[in-house]
């Protein structure tokens, strides 16, 4: 999918609750709603630069933008708009996941802000050092980028694991976790498990 404007520039893109939607900046600023062939089914015009965007559940949107963290509807209704009062700081990015919204900021503080779905912030922990990007992990963690490193890091603040790659002109634009692959269910297989038996003591009966 190109789009005709070559001067649009797509700043994030995530895929949740059934669409993917991605974010642009430059001539037109705003975001798009898309299904998995990537065929549009809305626009929303912010009439701000987007830096990060996430697909929440029943069709909410989260974008950071600047000292800004916004929940949109993909009908392009506005829902929530937080404003954090300190204009230094800047949201680099957003993600959403478990009924949470996370975002990184960076300008006059360092950090991340673990917030609920209306937007109020819950906790928060800083980092000394710009966030590029995030997303959340599955285990009670979020992973980060800066420059040529990638952190994982607990929620309450406690740093897991640091990789940091040896060339310092790797710039890592964008990260994701993938969702585990769920486990048979232990009753299921207990079940299975007596049919088969059960079968097996058949055949002898027979």
């Amino acid at each position: 999918m190109a789009f005709p404007i070559a001067s649009i520039n797509y700043t994030d893109v995530d895929v949740g609750g059934g669409h993917v939607v991605a974010s642009y900046n430059g001539p037109q600023q705003g975001f798009t709603v898309r299904d998995y062939a990537l065929n549009q089914s809305n626009a929303v015009s912010t009439g701000f630069n987007i830096n990060g965007i996430a697909a929440g559940d029943n069709n909410h949107v989260y974008l950071a933008s600047g000292n800004h963290l916004y929940d949109y509807l993909t009908n392009g209704t506005q829902v929530t708009n937080m404003t954090f009062p300190d204009q230094g700081i800047n949201y680099t990015d957003v993600a959403y996941g478990n009924n949470w919204v996370v975002a990184s900021y960076a300008g006059s503080q360092h950090g991340v802000t673990l917030r609920n779905l209306a937007l109020n912030q819950t906790s928060y922990f800083g980092v000394g050092f710009d966030i590029d990007r995030l997303t959340l992990g599955n285990h009670n963690d979020v992973y980060l980028t800066s420059g040529n490193s990638i952190y994982d890091y607990s929620l309450t603040g406690a740093l897991i694991t640091q990789m940091t790659f040896p060339d310092n002109g790797i710039h890592y634009t964008g990260i994701d976790v993938m969702a585990p692959v769920p486990e048979p269910d232990t009753a299921a297989m207990l079940l299975a498990g007596l049919g088969l038996v059960g079968w097996i003591a058949r055949r002898r009966k027979a």
